[in-house]
């Protein structure tokens, strides 16, 4: 397609935000949006209100994830019982397109302040977590050590179930931990 520029959309999505759908684009070089057979699409508004209502839970507030979506948050806390250097976590320093550092797998369980009454919710939430940076790379030693996650320690902690829209069902979010911050890789 001359003067477009494909967009590989669908990888970003599934990566980010976990969606199980997505359609590739084309951008003309006057910034027209295109399916990749040339029809042209038009820019839909978000509903009212909806601006922010997705956000990443690991990661900054007002990044939206899969679109117009809404979520209803479960207080909690999360208790962190794993931090270990594993194969997998050490192999991200060799990952073409990585951090370039060796990383660090952190999980967690989350306690909520109150009883769950959604059994798949409850269910979801009593499992181990993985906690991962906003782009699914795993944390490096010097993030760990900035935010003190050791193994035992208690930090505030949001469920975060989803109300409306096509986004991820259930996120975390830790107020006081920027899952966002790859200060580590400019160093």
């Amino acid at each position: 397609m001359r003067g477009q520029t494909t967009l590989i959309a669908c990888l970003a999505i599934l990566l980010i935000a976990g969606a199980t759908t997505c359609s590739a684009k084309a951008v003309d070089a006057d910034g027209t949006l295109r399916t990749l057979s040339g029809a042209r699409l038009q820019p839909t508004a978000n509903p009212p209100g909806a601006a922010g209502a997705a956000q990443v839970a690991q990661g900054p507030a007002g990044m939206t994830v899969g679109g117009a979506c809404s979520y209803r948050e479960v207080p909690g806390s999360a208790t962190i019982v794993r931090v270990a250097k594993t194969p997998a976590s050490a192999q991200q320093a060799r990952t073409a397109g990585g951090p370039g550092y060796e990383g660090v797998e952190v999980g967690f369980k989350f306690a909520p302040s109150q009883p769950i009454a959604d059994a798949t919710v409850r269910k979801f939430a009593q499992s181990t977590h993985p906690l991962r940076l906003t782009n699914s790379w795993y944390p490096g030693p010097r993030y760990i050590e900035k935010y003190r996650l050791s193994q035992g320690r208690k930090v505030p902690a949001l469920l975060k179930v989803r109300t409306s829209g096509a986004c991820t069902p259930m996120l975390f979010a830790f107020p006081g931990i920027d899952l966002a911050d790859y200060f580590e890789l400019a160093q």
